[in-house]
């Protein structure tokens, strides 16, 4: 699940975790509305997102055993993807209790 990213952001993303879908919402309100129907396994938000809606994200995505993943303004490169793909293990491993 992605959150309020830019298309640029949002595509480096996809492009790291292929063949993983993506879901991606606007609004902090649209996603936690949708939370639990989708039940992601990372939430993707961009580092500029405010405290209030970072904190609101975090506690629907922690209550869904989600990970939190921060993504800066122009995310590239094989570290990125790293890092994303390290953020989906640990969210599968919190998820289905292999950790």
């Amino acid at each position: 699940m992605t959150v309020g990213l830019t298309a640029g952001q949002e595509s480096a993303c996809r492009n790291a975790i292929v063949p993983v879908e993506l879901i991606p919402f606007v609004t902090v309100p649209e996603a936690c509305k949708a939370m639990s129907t989708v039940l992601p396994l990372v939430v993707v938000v961009g580092d500029a997102m405010s405290d209030a809606d970072r904190t609101q994200i975090s506690d629907l995505a922690q209550a869904c055993g989600a990970e939190l993943f921060d993504v800066e303004e122009m995310p590239a490169g094989r570290e990125f993807t790293l890092r994303l793909l390290e953020a989906l293990a640990r969210g599968e491993k919190r998820r289905f209790k292999l950790a």
